[in-house]
């Protein structure tokens, strides 16, 4: 991945954190902790914990996000023997854009209805009735040949939650920005889960098990505080 692209997304987050934080939808140390680690990267100081030179690193089974597993409904890639290709997400895009053409002739094709005389309507009639008629199609195909089969890659998915390494932000109102700071490299340095790095480094199995909990860091709220919204007097 290009550094300019990485830099340009550290504006974009710092931005963000900016505004939030400034809106009240951000506790405010949260929002300078974003804006600090976002200006090391601005900086290039980061630059070598972005390893990333091409801009898509493999789509194979194994080394992909592989966080599901999609039906095989083809033989294997046309270069790679075994490989499962989206061929249906593929199509569903495809058709996709071809609607979105379709949508840039209609409403072209609208603006011309000079003088109410709407001599365009054969190409509005026309590409409306093909758009439906793929979608409609696409969407029967998607069904049966992706979703239907499609599963979740539970052991991938238990793997990546314990190997993410930014979950160590939950700690970090608690044991303190370095502190969290050096878990997280431990874990990177020495190929560890999170909670073997914060196990090696002083944190408690309870502490830790009650902070970084993926599922509560899916809602609202701060680390080790109670999320969600508060219920209203009975």
């Amino acid at each position: 991945m290009p550094k300019e692209v990485y830099h340009a997304y550290g504006y974009v987050k710092k931005a963000a954190a900016l505004v939030n934080t400034r809106a009240g939808r951000l506790p405010e140390w949260k929002g300078q902790l974003i804006e600090r680690v976002c200006d090391e990267v601005i900086s290039g100081a980061l630059d070598d914990n972005f390893p990333l030179y091409v801009w898509q690193t493999g789509s194979g089974p194994r080394t992909g996000i592989h966080e599901l597993l999609l039906p095989a409904n083809e033989p294997g890639s046309s270069i790679m023997p075994g490989k499962v290709n989206p061929t249906q997400a593929e199509a569903m895009l495809m058709v996709s854009i071809q609607i979105i053409s379709s949508d840039v002739a209609v409403t072209m094709g609208g603006a011309e209805g000079n003088f109410e005389l709407n001599a365009f309507r054969p190409i509005l009639i026309n590409n409306y009735l093909h758009s439906a008629l793929i979608m409609a199609d696409m969407c029967d195909h998607f069904r049966e040949f992706m979703i239907e089969g499609a599963q979740l890659n539970a052991p991938k998915l238990k793997e990546n939650i314990e190997r993410s390494v930014m979950m160590v932000t939950a700690l970090s109102p608690i044991i303190g920005y370095d502190q969290a700071s050096v878990i997280s490299h431990y874990a990177i340095d020495h190929d560890l889960t999170l909670k073997q790095a914060a196990l090696a480094n002083g944190v408690s199995e309870e502490l830790f098990d009650r902070v970084v909990n993926p599922l509560a860091l899916t809602r609202g709220g701060s680390a080790d505080l109670p999320s969600g919204p508060k219920e209203g007097p009975k």
